[in-house]
């Protein structure tokens, strides 16, 4: 169980580098080891944070199915009926469904973080978006500036 929640910690923005950056699959495993290095406990604490949210919206939606089951185990009505089950199983599947972006959602947000404080992605945009403004030249014979 360690050793997967380490794996999961160590490759947690792998998945955002592969899309975000066009990266075959080796190339962002190996890019989210470097970007998650001495960043473990940020990945450790959004997957912590997002896992409780979307527990407790399962057992919100859960809730009153799950009641019910206890009523009735305590009337000794013996092993849970199976119309009971099944919705309750649903609900749980819908909360999950609901929430499990979250995780992800954080750990793209991770990602990002991580890049502009070890690699100033926010220069990068912002220089790159200079770039692409090229100013042009003015004409011969006219006293107008630039449009900048």
């Amino acid at each position: 169980m360690v050793f997967a929640v380490w794996l999961f910690l160590r490759y947690g923005v792998a998945v955002p580098a592969l899309l975000l950056e066009n990266l075959k699959a080796r190339e962002a495993i190996k890019r989210s080891v470097v970007l998650t290095r001495n960043n473990l406990a940020r990945v450790l604490l959004i997957t912590f944070l997002m896992s409780m949210v979307a527990g407790t919206v399962a057992s919100i939606c859960q809730g009153p199915f799950f009641v019910a089951l206890i009523v009735m185990t305590i009337k000794g009505h013996g092993a849970p009926p199976l119309w009971l089950t099944v919705p309750m199983n649903i609900a749980g599947g819908v909360g999950q469904a609901l929430t499990g972006p979250l995780l992800m959602i954080g750990l793209v947000l991770l990602y990002y973080d991580i890049r502009v404080r070890k690699e100033g992605f926010d220069l990068q945009l912002m220089m790159s978006a200079l770039d692409s403004r090229q100013v042009a030249p003015p004409r011969a014979g006219t006293d107008a500036m630039p449009a900048v």
